[in-house]
């Protein structure tokens, strides 16, 4: 089986797969309790799925996902839609910059190797389950989000200034449903001020 499936909702039937004691095991989701077939339910009245543990809690600031990116503006030429594209934070890097995991595993018949404990981009994980995509504008790590004078703290400039942000832009390859997003959870790899 060389399908990616994404739940993109918990099962509006059941509990975590279980439909009471009368009943029992959920026969709509199958027992698993997150679903896709929801046909019929208003998105008001749903739940999305939990992020899974291995998926960044934010899109980092160099997110491939975010306009600007350098991936986004070769309309997607580099960009895996279909299969998982792995945050690159934390990876070493090799010959010409690539990034380079630590071990990979690659199943049978497959073409791409699976990068062994890398964590899934936050940016592809959202346009997968249709969530909102990251507003703010790409830019290298490092770089201020605004061309002000950077505020100092202690002699040392702040790199994020939280009141900017960037209007949203919708890429042909993203969907319309898929354009403005506050950042939620922190991001261990994104720089702070």
């Amino acid at each position: 089986m060389n399908e990616l499936v994404v739940y993109r909702w918990r099962c509006p039937y059941c509990t975590d797969g279980d439909m009471g004691p009368a009943e029992g095991r959920c026969y709509h989701c199958h027992g698993v309790g997150l679903t896709n077939d929801v046909g019929g339910w208003d998105e008001s009245e749903l739940t999305p799925a939990p992020l899974p543990p291995g998926v960044m809690r934010r899109a980092c600031v160099d997110c491939a996902f975010r306009s600007g990116s350098p991936e986004l503006e070769a309309t997607g030429a580099q960009l895996p839609i279909d299969a998982p594209f792995w945050c690159h934070h934390g990876m070493t890097t090799g010959y010409g910059g690539s990034y380079q995991a630590p071990g990979y595993y690659r199943p049978e018949g497959t073409k791409r190797d699976i990068p062994i404990g890398e964590l899934v981009c936050a940016g592809w994980w959202a346009l997968k389950t249709g969530r909102p995509l990251p507003a703010e504008e790409f830019r290298e790590p490092g770089r201020r989000a605004t061309d002000t004078s950077a505020p100092t703290r202690a002699g040392e400039p702040l790199l994020d200034d939280p009141s900017a942000s960037a209007p949203p832009v919708v890429h042909s390859a993203v969907s319309a449903q898929a354009i403005a997003v506050t950042d939620v959870d922190e991001n261990p790899h994104d720089e702070e001020p």
